[in-house]
């Protein structure tokens, strides 16, 4: 056996752990809860920045940009609207895509809460 992993753990090779409430306590104060954790979830806002990190939205932004702003030396009334609908169909395409994907999330992590509602025995031998 590894010596200096016994001598980590507080344990012997041949007898194990001690078992009495004091080194159970010591224990749990040294090496924490022997209980499985759930994930960290993301919030919308992560998942929607998630989303608007993307080339082809950085290229409908910036072709964007350039509508709107060309929109100001044209004759046409209502020019800027190009621009501005673009801006709005990406808008609209990331919160949508973030809303389906933040609720994807949140029923996976109620999936895994009952999971971790089951319980199971241990034999150590």
């Amino acid at each position: 056996m590894n010596a200096g992993l016994m001598k980590k753990l507080a344990t012997d090779a041949k007898t194990g752990i001690i078992g009495d409430s004091q080194d159970l306590e010591r224990r749990m104060k040294s090496f924490g809860v022997n209980e499985r954790s759930l994930p960290a979830l993301h919030s919308f806002w992560t998942i929607m920045k998630g989303h608007l990190d993307d080339t082809l939205v950085y290229l409908l932004l910036i072709f964007a940009a350039i509508s709107f702003v060309g929109s100001f030396w044209s004759e046409v009334q209502y020019a800027w609207l190009e621009g501005m609908s673009i801006v709005v169909a990406v808008a609209f395409m990331t919160s949508l895509s973030a809303i389906c994907d933040y609720g994807k999330e949140q029923q996976f992590n109620r999936l895994r809460k009952e999971l971790m509602k089951e319980k199971s025995k241990v034999i150590r031998g």
